[in-house]
């Protein structure tokens, strides 16, 4: 019998099968009144982190790599990120952009940014080790926890040694499609929700984007956070 194959390429330790996930794509995003319970779970940076995530749609491999002096005016400027605990530039033209700032979430982060009183070269959001965040860490040390103590997307879960936990199914993937669906509903054209996810579109390209943010984008923006900070001002 001839050997068309000399070896299994399986049994290859440098070759890795890769199998289509069967796993459904989900759709879960929060509510403005899950926003509102989430951003009470938690202050100062965390506060301001997850706002950012909400109302900008920041990747959290972006937001982590944030410095003072990529606040420019009203705008966040997106050039950088996160890479295995090491910083880099982002991957595509697509995703280095503009980000327009509104007024209350712009107040905030320059406060934030003013008691740091640190290098415009410095990382905005550190760990407490003063290195960047490490995703995993950050999403079960903080992001999970507090969710499950605002009574966000939580359900119990048995662990390897047999005990119930509470979790929650909110993650930084669901909390980028929360910005997406509620400035979505916010955005007269498409578009301006493309320009603020930074997405890459073979039809209409986010260059036009970069330079200068329409009209329509800043107010969409102003009127989401109008409705997630509604709560507070009542208060």
């Amino acid at each position: 019998m001839k050997k068309i194959i000399g070896s299994n390429p399986a049994r290859n330790p440098g070759y890795r099968l890769k199998a289509k996930s069967k796993k459904a794509v989900s759709e879960r995003y929060l509510s403005i009144e899950e926003c509102q319970r989430l951003l009470s779970a938690v202050t100062g940076s965390h506060h301001l982190i997850f706002r950012i995530l909400i109302q900008l749609g920041l990747r959290p491999e972006e937001l982590f790599a944030l410095r003072p002096d990529d606040v420019i005016g009203d705008t966040l400027r997106i050039d950088e990120a996160i890479v295995e605990g090491t910083s880099s530039m982002v991957k595509t033209d697509a995703s280095a952009a503009t980000v327009y700032i509104p007024p209350d979430l712009l107040a905030e982060l320059a406060s934030w940014i003013q008691q740091l009183k640190s290098d415009p070269k410095d990382l905005v959001f550190p760990s407490l080790r003063g290195r960047p965040w490490g995703l995993q860490n950050y999403l079960n040390r903080v992001l999970k926890p507090a969710a499950v103590r605002a009574g966000v997307g939580v359900f119990t879960r048995t662990t390897r040694k047999g005990d119930q936990v509470e979790s929650t199914d909110v993650n930084f993937q669901v909390l980028r499609r929360t910005c997406g669906t509620l400035f979505g509903e916010k955005a007269k054209d498409p578009r301006d929700t493309q320009a603020q996810l930074r997405h890459a579109d073979p039809s209409v390209t986010l260059r036009h984007y970069q330079k200068s943010i329409p009209a329509s984008v800043r107010t969409a923006a102003v009127a989401l956070e109008n409705e997630l900070t509604r709560q507070k001002r009542r208060k």
